[in-house]
């Protein structure tokens, strides 16, 4: 039982962590499309898209830590 719980636990883990590079690679894609658009209004206005793009590396390093432990987990556990 305590396995099964593990496993499910390391499975939920996994989901999570391809999530989050789904949806890294979902806002760079938008970046790419919307690149002219973003430009334009930088330097239209005073407007800093780098917080946006600090967060997507922080979120895709996060997902990086998480899916390393998972793994090591799994592989020591399982």
């Amino acid at each position: 039982m305590k396995t099964l719980r593990l496993k499910f636990v390391l499975d939920l883990v996994r989901v999570i962590v391809n999530v989050i590079y789904i949806f890294v690679v979902i806002a760079v894609g938008f970046w790419v499309v919307d690149y002219f658009s973003i430009y334009k209004a930088a330097s239209g206005y005073s407007f800093s898209g780098i917080d946006g793009y600090a967060r997507l590396i922080i979120a895709f390093i996060f997902a990086e830590i998480l899916g390393y432990v998972e793994s090591s987990l799994r592989e020591k556990y399982l």
